[in-house]
């Protein structure tokens, strides 16, 4: 177990703002968040695709979460106009362990805190300078405004901050856009962002487009406004992934459908030669092969080390899917 703290100069309010903020986490924590259900039970998303559920909840006190490889607790104390950030970490699971006694994951915890202590101190803090009514009226809005209101769906708050000056195409360190967080949480905003003249293709550092994330996170009506507004349906992430294959991967086959209605490659590959079909199979997701083959995909299509559709499911023991693929033609 790894427990590490630290005192930030600010009130728990102003701390515990900044941390449920998911478009700071990128800043200061190494990992970025697209999603967040901040209770008990819920679960946080991240931007790589994992998944973690908060298990211990306790407004301005705690948040654990849950993850593939350990559990992590962020807690909060107030001290007077101070606030202490703790965050204890378990072992990690399956019988792992650090192989330098954690010492480098102490570090890089203690980096992490110490990161997000300079970016609380150094924020503004309106309530400190007094702005008033009609100043904060003229204000120009900070762009983690406009992403904490998308990703609260508050959309008045939406429309308003776009009418104050908003850049809706802000996006975060990591590229990460505003449309981007919205194609995950509320296609009433996304709306909104396309009559205000947001870039629908832009790319986060991965090159990865809200085109994408929608398709693989399930958001159907986004996808539908998304095409609709002319997103390039075959554009490629760094790993060569487009909307097809991720939305196939994850085995969201009304979006598959939606997808190819609309023209989207179904024998595109990516950098490991991939096809939607592969990876389909590979998650053992026998609606979507069957979309996939009824609208030409190539069933003897090899990835890196001759992994074909039929091999994929074989390893994985989806006996129904490898039936599936013999009669449509698999060798």
């Amino acid at each position: 177990m790894i427990n590490v703290s630290i005192k930030i100069n600010r009130p728990l309010n102003e701390v515990w703002n900044y941390f449920t903020t998911i478009s700071n986490w990128s800043n200061w924590h190494g990992g970025e968040i697209i999603e967040a259900e901040w209770k008990k039970g819920g679960y946080v998303t991240w931007k790589m695709g994992d998944s973690s559920q908060i298990t211990n909840y306790k407004y301005q006190k705690i948040v654990t979460l849950s993850g593939r490889w350990m559990d992590t607790s962020y807690c909060f104390s107030p001290e007077g106009k101070k606030t202490q950030v703790t965050i204890v970490e378990g072992s990690p699971k399956g019988g792992a362990s650090f192989n330098d006694g954690g010492y480098n994951e102490t570090k890089r915890l203690e980096a992490s805190l110490a990161k997000l202590k300079t970016l609380i101190e150094s924020a503004e803090n309106v309530e400190e300078k007094k702005i008033g009514f009609f100043d904060f009226l003229k204000r120009k809005p900070k762009p983690e405004e406009l992403f904490q209101a998308v990703k609260n769906g508050d959309i008045e708050l939406v429309r308003k901050l776009i009418l104050k000056g908003a850049n809706v195409n802000a996006k975060t360190d990591s590229g990460l856009s505003v449309l981007m967080c919205a194609a995950v949480s509320n296609t009433d905003t996304v709306k909104i962002l396309l009559e205000n003249g947001v870039d629908v293709n832009a790319k986060d550092n991965d090159l990865v487009t809200a085109l994408m994330m929608a398709s693989r996170f399930g958001y159907t009506e986004t996808v539908k406004l998304l095409l609709k507004n002319r997103a390039k349906i075959d554009e490629k992430a760094n790993d060569g992934n487009t909307a097809l294959m991720l939305a196939s991967y994850e085995g969201q086959t009304e979006i598959v459908k939606i997808l190819l209605a609309n023209g989207a490659n179904v024998n595109a590959k990516a950098n490991n030669n991939a096809t939607s079909l592969i990876v389909a199979s590979l998650g053992g997701h026998i609606k979507t092969v069957e979309v996939l083959l009824g609208n030409g995909a190539d069933v003897n299509a090899k990835a890196s080390g001759e992994r074909s559709a039929l091999m994929v499911a074989s390893m994985q023991g989806h006996r129904e899917i490898v039936d599936l693929l013999k009669r449509g033609g698999a060798v």
